[in-house]
């Protein structure tokens, strides 16, 4: 397994020594300009807030103004960026996060080419035989449209820059997760405790359960996005570099053709009761 070194930072806790006590490590947390213990809580309780105030009958009201007027997936899809990709840029502009560590720069391409990429394509062909399994066609009809193995160049556009796009920002907001919680717990603990994160960050949306009890389509989607979760947890344990995990995150969104963007947020939530065309 490839050691991971966060250049520029030393660790700043041991499991296991007396003296650093949780005190003392939340002490250190509030050095935002280094550590990324704040940038982490700013960002869940963004989150949390921000699935509360979407819920608000007002801020419903809003989005239906806005979805009529037609502008509604521009605005959701700049805030949706800022957040998921905004923090993790700001935390590495303070020094609060490592690109090493997050896998953006300093990639071994040689493991990546003759390791990495075998692995993805595999965990690529798992994950669309493991989706076409759990959503069969319900007609003869339905099969061009929701076969996950067809070949993706027959979708729109459109739907190829949104799947690049949540890839990009899921991924960029998974690696900053999960870089964070290495420095606290070591490389292997900490990318299986940056899952356990994300998990906690999901189930503070009540869209999440409402669409658990209720959609078992939605379902599926969001039970894809924690597979994906997991699976490239497991190939950055390999081989460490957010384009791969990238590029597998976005390849399989258009294999199993899962709702992405705006019409899946809106099919999310339990109080935006009509879908936009």
């Amino acid at each position: 397994m490839q050691r991971i070194a966060h250049s520029g930072h030393k660790p700043r806790a041991c499991l296991g020594n007396p003296k650093n006590t949780m005190e003392a490590w939340l002490n250190v947390q509030l050095q935002w300009r280094f550590e990324p213990g704040l940038w982490v809580l700013a960002s869940l309780l963004l989150y949390a807030s921000g699935a509360q105030v979407i819920r608000l009958g007002r801020v419903v009201s809003v989005l239906a103004w806005l979805a009529d007027r037609g502008v509604l997936g521009p605005i959701w899809w700049v805030v949706r960026l800022a957040y998921l990709a905004g923090i993790p840029y700001l935390a590495l502009l303070a020094g609060a996060a490592s690109p090493r560590g997050m896998g953006l720069s300093g990639p071994d391409w040689v493991r990546t080419l003759g390791l990495g990429m075998p692995l993805a394509g595999l965990a690529w062909l798992l994950i669309l035989i493991g989706w076409r399994q759990a959503r069969p066609l319900a007609s003869e009809q339905e099969a061009p449209d929701n076969e996950p193995l067809a070949s993706a160049y027959r979708l729109p556009v459109a739907y190829w820059l949104s799947a690049a796009l949540e890839a990009g920002g899921q991924q960029l907001h998974w690696a900053f997760y999960r870089d964070a919680v290495i420095r606290w717990l070591g490389i292997y603990w900490g990318a299986w405790a940056g899952v356990l994160l994300l998990s906690l960050e999901w189930s503070s949306n009540p869209a999440t359960w409402y669409v658990l009890r209720h959609d078992p389509d939605q379902a599926r989607s969001l039970l894809l996005r924690l597979l994906l979760a997991i699976v490239t947890t497991a190939l950055y344990l390999v081989v460490p570099n957010w384009w791969l995990s990238w590029g597998l995150h976005a390849f399989a969104l258009l294999g199993t053709r899962a709702p992405v963007g705006l019409t899946a947020a809106w099919r999310d939530s339990p109080t935006l009761t009509s879908e936009p065309q």
